[in-house]
């Protein structure tokens, strides 16, 4: 017999009795439908099995493409991609062809020492467990295995990576300024000071159109994020609305000028709608990060500065607004953070303390003492 899954719908297969036998099973979902089709195809292996023979337990590359398939309908597709990397790459050609029940955690220590002292950051060992995690809390929910053989594992081998406070390289004042001054052109300064007054995510800005501009209200919408030349929603799905400050209004606004000339030149009505685009051979198109990444790291080295990663752009204009007073709250809504609390985690220790007693606000006038 035969059994396979198609659109929700588990279909048996084959010959019975020396007839030709097919039966359909609809299901209300494709992960149903698939659990259902594992049952069935583990109770027709019993039957074929000679007696006293034990089940026969699926490998883990055969659950690991089941937890993809199911990670596919809810993570980004970056995301995926990802997890798809570090299973082909990493997991799958080690121990793909291993049953899922022969893990212990002498086996995933030495997969994930292997790696690093292969070079291996911390934190790629930590992507790589999580995947493995994963896929191991799939075969314990169809009681294949009891426990998961990855838990505690870093932290129980000295990899456990710092947290995110640990690894943020903040620039000063001084720092960003001497950064912007060694841009080599409008299109670029105007780039790096949006990121540095807006704190906006890489695909953010890369995404970023001249409609979601508001120059009279001086804020920028941000509702989109680019990746690979594909456009998709914000990191949270949600829409926020940032601040600009009075420079970053007026650079974008001459840039706005220069875009609207240029292309009156070329006998266009308006620029391009992206705001930061390639020029050159295929002008108009969402510029690569790789190509980001290079001119990021070009410039550190021109400016004479310490390397920091392009994300710690974000981490550094949240840095800077704390310890100038800004509010907590207004933080969390220019960063487009899902609660106050995660602003606070991660950047509180740069708020500045005040010895001011407070306290005594709370003293009424009508008391005598």
């Amino acid at each position: 017999m035969k059994v396979s899954v198609r659109e929700n719908r588990v279909i048996i297969e084959g010959e019975a009795d020396n007839r030709e036998y097919r039966k359909e099973l609809p299901f209300e979902d494709n992960r149903t439908a698939q659990k259902k089709a594992r049952e069935i195809r583990k109770k027709l292996k019993e039957r074929e099995k000679p007696e006293g023979a034990g089940p026969e337990i699926p490998t883990f590359e055969m659950y690991s493409h089941i937890w993809l398939s199911d990670k596919k309908k809810i993570v980004r597709d970056s995301t995926f991609e990802r997890y798809q990397g570090l299973l082909n790459r990493y997991i799958i050609p080690e121990v793909g062809k291993k049953q899922a029940d022969e893990f212990t955690r002498g086996d995933i220590r030495s997969l994930l020492m292997k790696y690093y002292k292969a070079g291996q950051s911390k934190s790629s060992i930590s992507l790589i467990k999580d995947v493995l995690s994963g896929v191991f809390e799939y075969a314990i929910d169809d009681e294949i295995i009891d426990s998961n053989p990855t838990k505690g594992i870093l932290k129980r081998i000295g990899l456990k990576t710092a947290n995110t406070v640990d690894t943020m390289q903040i620039f000063n004042r001084d720092e960003v300024d001497q950064f912007l001054s060694v841009c080599d052109n409008p299109d670029q300064f105007g780039f790096f000071l949006t990121a540095f007054r807006t704190g906006m995510r890489k695909g953010e800005l890369l995404a970023l159109e001249w409609a979601d501009i508001d120059f009279r209200c001086q804020w920028i919408q941000v509702s989109r994020s680019c990746r690979r030349g594909k456009i998709s929603k914000t990191k949270t799905g949600k829409t926020r609305y940032t601040d600009m400050s009075a420079q970053l209004a007026a650079t974008l606004a001459e840039l706005f000028e220069k875009r609207r000339q240029e292309a009156l030149n070329t006998g266009k009505r308006k620029p391009l709608k992206i705001v930061f685009h390639r020029k050159g051979k295929n002008p108009g198109r969402y510029i690569a990060e790789s190509t980001l990444e290079k001119q990021f790291r070009r410039l550190l080295k021109k400016a004479g500065l310490r390397k920091i990663r392009f994300h710690d752009i974000r981490h550094t204009y949240a840095s800077l607004l704390l310890s100038s007073n800004a509010s907590p709250v207004y933080v969390k809504e220019q960063m487009g953070h899902s609660s106050i609390r995660m602003t606070v985690d991660r950047y509180g220790h740069w708020i500045p303390g005040n010895s001011e007693r407070f306290v005594d606000l709370l003293d009424s006038q009508a008391l005598k003492t």
